[in-house]
């Protein structure tokens, strides 16, 4: 366990450092992606290295991309600030058609969206936010006020869908009562893979309800899903599936991340372990792949995969790894049928050309 908390931090201070250039999607065939030059978002075609420039509104800035699951589409999640006051913070929804501009879809008021997903055979092809209202922060005392520094309120996520041709939302009213939305990793037509925070409730109405309660007896006393009982509870992911919720991570080790195609068929796992060498941390990742096309195991040529992004159709895989300290900078592309690699370090040397760069 403490190999695998130096690993967790070592990954995070990768991450961190890493801000300038970051990974945010990969198109549908994996010949495209969308990467952060700084405060720039691009649209790179892997093959050539030509670049799309995406703009955002005037006080926006994006938050998380994401492609149709066919064709070259994309959406985007933005934030939005026109004011210091709490209840003015703004969630805005674009749209890409492939080779166009940005369009906009929906601005509201009083929220956060990221974690955005586009996933295959829902209603009208809405998209899917994760939504954190904020407001101003509470103080029941004047000593409080100190704890606060200007920061907002936020209430616990959730999932909404968004209708992209008109801009009609709808509450996701389907998490277990007392649970709240992390994250999402995949959704085709009536399932989705999620992340929740998950406490013990005395609710029956799901199974992961139960299956949660039951972590919290002494026949569990060495699985790692008990930390669920604690006060704060656990993230932990789930399955939705013919109508009700149940627990996806297992008592075995779990991945560190996991990735799922758009219809799910595909899923990918990350795994990490870290062992101290003479006073230094070593990292080796690996990600198991479970497809139609069989499994596949992709091992991090450098220990560290950093940004990682799934293609729709499950069969291209591409991750980024650059960091302050880091001996190496990384853009490879896996064809995870082929079992390939390809190296696409030249573009993270390039500059797009409204820095005043080039581009390969």
């Amino acid at each position: 366990m403490r190999m695998l908390s130096i690993c967790l931090i070592m990954f995070a201070s990768t991450a961190d450092a890493a801000s300038r250039i970051a990974l945010h999607a990969l198109s549908p065939d994996g010949s495209k992606a969308v990467i952060t030059y700084d405060v720039e978002w691009i649209e790179v075609d892997l093959a050539t290295g030509a670049t799309d420039l995406i703009l955002p509104t005037v006080t926006c800035s994006f938050t998380s991309a994401a492609y149709a699951p066919s064709g070259g589409d994309m959406a985007l999640a933005a934030h939005c600030s026109v004011s210091i006051e709490c209840a003015a913070t703004r969630a805005s929804l674009f749209t890409k058609p492939a080779g166009e501009p940005v369009r906009h879809v929906l601005t509201t008021e009083g929220r956060i969206w990221n974690n955005i997903l586009w996933p295959r055979g829902l209603r009208g092809d809405d998209i899917i936010v994760r939504e954190t209202r904020v407001s101003a922060p509470l103080a029941t005392g004047l000593n409080d006020l100190d704890q606060y520094g200007g920061g907002c309120a936020q209430a616990p996520g959730s999932f909404i869908a968004i209708d992209p041709t008109d801009g009609r939302r709808t509450a996701l009213d389907f998490l277990p009562r007392g649970w709240s939305a992390v994250d999402m990793i995949g959704a085709a037509g009536g399932e989705m893979i999620a992340t929740l925070r998950a406490r013990p409730t005395k609710n029956d109405h799901y199974t992961a309800e139960a299956e949660a309660r039951s972590l919290c007896s002494d026949d569990h006393p060495d699985d790692w899903r008990k930390s669920i009982c604690g006060p704060e509870g656990q993230d932990i992911r789930v399955r939705w599936q013919a109508g009700d919720w149940t627990l996806y991570d297992q008592a075995e080790a779990t991945p560190l991340r996991r990735f799922a195609s758009a219809d799910l068929s595909v899923t990918a796992d990350e795994y990490c372990t870290g062992k101290q060498i003479e006073g230094h941390v070593q990292t080796e990742c690996r990600i198991i792949v479970n497809a139609p096309y069989g499994m596949r195991e992709v091992v991090a040529p450098e220990g560290l995969f950093g940004d990682i992004a799934l293609s729709a159709d499950g069969t291209m895989l591409a991750s980024l790894v650059i960091g302050r300290g880091l001996p190496y900078r990384r853009f490879d592309l896996f064809d995870l049928e082929a079992g390939t690699m390809t190296s696409l370090a030249h573009l993270l040397d390039a500059k797009p050309p409204w820095l005043g760069g080039r581009t390969p």
